[in-house]
């Protein structure tokens, strides 16, 4: 009896390791030989997969509100784009408008008003059409949750230059600092 033969490989979208098996146990498991086409054409499809399943991650991290760590998913995904083509380009933009919105609620969590504020600006920019690279996701309901966000972070951002400028800040002069509710990433329905 003969042994399986495998090796690991290191995968680059989230770095784990998966089991791939010979030339050989591919022939005996398909019948022939497997043509080279077709075993990048399954290889994409699987990468396909895991980039879905990365995805899928990224967002039950980002709603868990571990924000840093949904950056780290999401951009490990938006690395996995390819570049190339209009549809790649425009994912890769999408992916990149999620990773952003990662980082924004990362600098708000830590503290940074200024920074959150101008991230989640440009996460929103990305975002704009990105119906078409989600369509599972309700992007619609997420920009309405966002839009409190960015009155809050545009009324601390003030707050915070008020007292940079050292001008005396009455009670009434300063925004309610209570944040709104944090957004979620939620399917569609």
């Amino acid at each position: 009896m003969e042994r399986d033969k495998y090796y690991f490989r290191k995968v680059p979208v989230n770095q784990k390791y998966e089991k791939v098996y010979s030339v050989q146990q591919q022939r005996a498991a398909v019948g022939t030989a497997p043509k080279a086409c077709s075993f990048v054409k399954l290889y994409r499809l699987g990468h396909q997969s895991m980039q879905r399943n990365s995805l899928r991650h990224g967002v039950a991290l980002f709603n868990r509100a571990h924000f840093f760590d949904a950056h780290e998913v999401l951009e490990d995904v938006w690395n996995s784009v390819p570049r190339d083509g209009p549809s790649g380009r425009h994912l890769r933009q999408h992916v990149q408008g999620l990773v952003q919105l990662a980082v924004a609620f990362h600098h708000q969590s830590k503290g940074n008003h200024v920074g959150a504020r101008s991230v989640l600006e440009r996460a929103l920019r990305n975002l704009d059409g990105a119906d078409s690279s989600f369509p599972h996701l309700d992007l619609d309901r997420l920009r309405a949750e966002l839009a409190p966000w960015q009155q809050h972070l545009d009324n601390s951002e003030r707050a915070d230059e008020k007292k940079s400028e050292r001008k005396d800040v009455r009670r009434h002069d300063v925004p309610d600092r209570t944040a709104p509710a944090l957004p979620k990433i939620m399917k569609r329905r």
